[in-house]
């Protein structure tokens, strides 16, 4: 018989239960927000504490730094769980770009990782960094700033956009105009609905129909659509008698207006759906998923999570079902997923799958061919069965392989 490989704990490559936990939040910077009595604390992906749970408030990871609550006022802490500052304000929000958002007497400014005032606060509000701008509002009206606080557009317009294909969009009543990163004002149209620029296109809005312009404010796509979206991996997905499909940047229908919805591609995948039932299809137009779900997210990392009976699985860019829609809690991170309350990582979840619902022992001995320790399996499938609970009516497949014991 052959003897369990003695790397790491055999419980941190089934899974870690945290089901203990009254909640737990994305997984940011290596680490896990989790709430458990009314304190909230970090742990990692193997279920280590790193941060005591003895905060009454945290946000996630960003910018290697977690803002907190201590004794009622704000603070960060770094990875360790150590205290880097504290500060005096009404709110406190994450770092970007090095740099966190707060508001002091009644205005909002931003600080560094030191606590000191980069830019003072002296806006009645304030948006978060995106990438090197912020948006601002002073007496109504929006701006733009950069991280050193430099006025990139003054705030003078009921509307503006953070950065986009190079431009960013400032609206002012009827009137659209674009600037470029210096604040230079490079195009202005005279009306008001319009998209910001997405692969050199923006969706606009003409008399109550949807059409695309370029950068050179030419009409290069009929305004004459029900509803479009903003080009995505070369293509738009756009609504035309109520039935949705796709068209190039010549404006040229590439697939047909068949469908009741379709997202906006990624991976050179689309959600679609039909007669209240989710699908994917390819940029060809080709399932690759049938439309059998009763919801499909987006694809993140390669992966959807997808919704059936009121049950959640998980499929992958082939339109593969990794997980079967049987979950309750099904959350899916970078690298790991959490099962109702379990994490793994997402290559366990495949093979413990395989082990459990595969109909072919010739794809299992495929798969695994002679690296699979059998002891080792037999126990995370043992485990896996009996944590999750699944239905008495699984059937577990035997066990094949090449090289014979």
């Amino acid at each position: 018989m052959l003897t369990l490989k003695k790397t790491k704990r055999i419980d941190d490559k089934l899974g870690v239960d945290l089901r203990k936990y009254d909640f737990v939040g994305p997984f940011s910077c290596g680490l896990f927000r989790v709430l458990k009595n009314g304190k909230y604390g970090f742990i990692d992906s193997s279920g280590n504490e790193v941060i005591n749970l003895k905060y009454d408030s945290v946000n996630d990871f960003s910018d290697d730094l977690a803002l907190v609550i201590v004794n009622g006022r704000f603070g960060y802490v770094d990875k360790e769980g150590n205290l880097i500052m504290t500060i005096a304000c009404e709110e406190a929000y994450d770092f970007h770009e090095k740099l966190a958002r707060v508001k002091q007497n009644g205005k909002y400014g931003f600080i560094n990782k030191h606590g000191d005032f980069v830019i003072a606060p002296k806006y009645d509000y304030a948006y978060d960094f995106n990438g090197k701008t912020a948006r601002v509002i002073k007496e109504g009206k929006q701006g733009l700033i950069n991280t050193d606080g430099k006025v990139i557009i003054k705030p003078k317009y009921g509307y503006v956009g953070n950065v986009s294909d190079g431009l960013i969009i400032a609206i002012d009543g009827e009137k659209t105009y674009y600037f470029n990163l210096d604040g230079q004002k490079i195009l202005k149209l005279n009306y008001g609905n319009i998209h910001e620029f997405k692969e050199e296109l923006a969706v606009n809005l003409i008399d109550g129909k949807y059409g695309f312009i370029n950068k050179e404010k030419i009409q290069v796509i009929e305004a004459k659509y029900d509803f479009a979206s903003d080009f995505n991996d070369g293509l738009a997905s756009v609504c035309y008698n109520g039935k949705y499909g796709f068209i190039n940047k010549e404006g040229n229908r590439v697939i047909d207006f068949r469908f009741d919805y379709a997202g906006s591609f990624h991976y050179g995948l689309v959600v679609i759906c039909v007669n209240n039932h989710y699908g994917v299809i390819n940029k060809k137009g080709n399932l690759v998923v049938a439309c059998k779900y009763d919801f499909i997210n987006e694809f993140k990392n390669g992966y959807a999570i997808v919704e059936k009976n009121n049950k959640q699985g998980l499929i992958n860019k082939s339109g593969k079902e990794v997980l079967p829609p049987i979950f309750n809690d099904l959350k899916l991170y970078d690298s790991y997923v959490l099962l109702d309350g379990i994490l793994f990582e997402i290559s366990l979840i495949r093979i413990i799958y395989s082990l459990v619902i595969n109909k072919d022992d010739r794809k299992i001995v495929k798969e695994f061919d002679d690296e699979v320790d059998r002891d080792y399996y037999s126990f995370l499938l043992v485990n896996y069965l009996k944590r999750l609970k699944l239905q008495k009516n699984v059937k577990v497949k035997k066990i094949i392989y090449k090289n014979k014991v």
